[in-house]
């Protein structure tokens, strides 16, 4: 345990860290830190957010037929003082413009209904107006949910799966797209973040050893060949902490977006568009994003030692690594992040690229610890 402990040390020195720090800072500045500071992004966005807040504070996680029609009452409601409004008003009087629901359908291209259009969603009467517009979407997705997808590219389990969440009710859930979207965001350039991490802090592991000719001392002795073992020991518990830290940051800075009372909310909604192989809760899918990001983080580590036992140089270790960077950034999230539980590739494809993504770190160095084992020094 003292020699793992000495390698983790080793491997979090003070240059390393200081580097790290500085680079996660920057990421964050240039990638993360929007998608906190402008959530919701946009006035429509922020009084759907509202709004949706309103909906689960008023009906609970989901929303029935009853409670549809409350709020198709509320609208009407809305409506009604719209009316007031633009029939008060001596622009829209000569327009022509009486009600809401002719105001809705003028053509803003045109000059002077541009000009009315700007007065309804002044600083006065925003709210009003975006609420409306809002609730109108939120109307025509509840009142479309049920619509079969009659879409030739599915297959046929994707069809059964869309009629089972259809007659489930579970697209009555109380969920918004901009809050999945956002959080989706944030774990995508998060797990980018770690991958890179990682990859930098694990890639002079075993090269610089070999540089120094520290592995002859190892091959040596009995004790010394299981310097091998130990040091995989140290580098995947270090690359453990440090996507550890990372959730850390992030869950922290993520917090400010004020997204907790959706933990228990179906991610599958009427507004929020997917549909998923599983009935997880927003919670849930958190929890399965991030175990998805360890594995990931994981086995980027072990491809990473691999690489850097095998690299001749350094020059040929930051060619290997910037493929694995690429290909765990570019390619994989696809399958193993975006698309974890969407019906939008086949239910055991994501497990399965998991498995050989796991099969391609692991497999190696099985095979290598018992290369290690009987390797002759002079080798």
């Amino acid at each position: 345990m003292r020699v793992i402990i000495n390698e983790i040390k080793h491997i979090f020195n003070w240059k390393m860290a200081l580097i790290l720090v500085l680079f996660t800072a920057a990421f964050y500045y240039m990638f993360i830190i929007f998608d906190i500071q402008c959530f919701p992004n946009g006035t429509s966005n922020t009084y759907d957010y509202k709004i949706a807040v309103g909906m689960l504070k008023t009906y609970g996680r989901t929303m029935d037929t009853n409670e549809f029609k409350n709020f198709e009452q509320i609208y009407n409601q809305r409506v009604k003082v719209a009316d007031s409004y633009i029939q008060s008003q001596s622009e829209f009087k000569q327009a022509g413009i009486t009600t809401y629901k002719a105001f809705k359908n003028l053509d803003v291209s045109t000059p002077i209904y541009s000009k009315l259009s700007d007065k309804a969603f002044s600083k006065d009467n925003v709210s009003l107006f975006e609420k409306l517009q809002e609730s109108e979407n939120i109307i025509s997705s509840y009142e479309n949910m049920n619509n079969e997808k009659n879409d030739l590219a599915l297959t046929s389990a994707q069809k059964v799966r869309i009629n089972e969440i259809i007659s489930s009710g579970s697209l009555k859930s109380i969920f918004p797209s901009e809050i999945f979207e956002n959080y989706n965001d944030l774990i995508c350039y998060d797990a980018i973040l770690i991958i890179l991490c990682v990859i930098f802090m694990l890639g002079p592991v075993y090269l610089k050893d070999r540089r120094n000719n520290v592995n002859y001392m190892q091959y040596s002795s009995k004790t010394g060949r299981r310097i091998f073992k130990k040091k995989i020991a140290s580098s995947i518990l270090s690359a453990f902490i440090l996507i550890t830290l990372q959730f850390v940051l992030l869950f922290a800075v993520y917090s400010h977006n004020n997204t907790g009372m959706f933990f228990g909310s179906g991610i599958m909604s009427f507004y929020n568009g997917i549909y998923s192989w599983y009935n997880l809760t927003f919670l849930q899918y958190i929890i399965m994003t991030v175990a998805g990001v360890y594995v990931m983080g994981l086995c980027a580590a072990l491809i990473t030692l691999l690489a850097s036992r095998l690299a001749p140089n350094y020059i040929t270790l930051i060619g290997i690594l910037i493929a694995i960077a690429f290909v765990f950034i570019k390619v994989l999230p696809t399958y193993m992040l975006t698309h974890l539980t969407t019906i939008a590739l086949p239910q055991f494809l994501t497990p399965t690229v998991y498995a050989i993504v796991a099969a391609v770190a692991i497999v190696p160095f099985v095979m290598m610890w018992r290369h290690e084992k009987r390797i002759d020094i002079l080798n």
